[in-house]
């Protein structure tokens, strides 16, 4: 999971007690991507023996609202999504 948040942000460390399991990634977003957004993500395991993710991003926005946290947060889901989910033949 690290090394694939690595491919598409900085990965940092978070101090706040809430984000203590969380794996946080910086990402560029916005225009030409200058405004930089963190997306933290969370792993939890679920009773079908798989996996749960909660992915949040925020973002300061300037007079010019962007929505860069939620852009990026879309972005870093999309990338989940496709890098970690089985190809339809390969499924058991």
């Amino acid at each position: 999971m690290e090394r694939g948040l690595a491919q598409i942000g900085s990965p940092i460390a978070c101090d706040a007690p809430e984000l203590q399991d969380a794996r946080c990634v910086v990402v560029g977003s916005g225009y030409m991507r200058l405004n930089p957004a963190i997306v933290c993500v969370w792993i939890t395991s679920n009773a079908a023996g798989g996996s749960s993710l909660l992915v949040r991003g925020a973002a300061k926005e300037g007079l010019i609202k962007q929505r860069g946290g939620q852009q990026a947060t879309r972005e870093v889901e999309d990338y989940l999504r496709h890098a970690f989910t089985c190809p339809p033949d390969s499924r058991p």
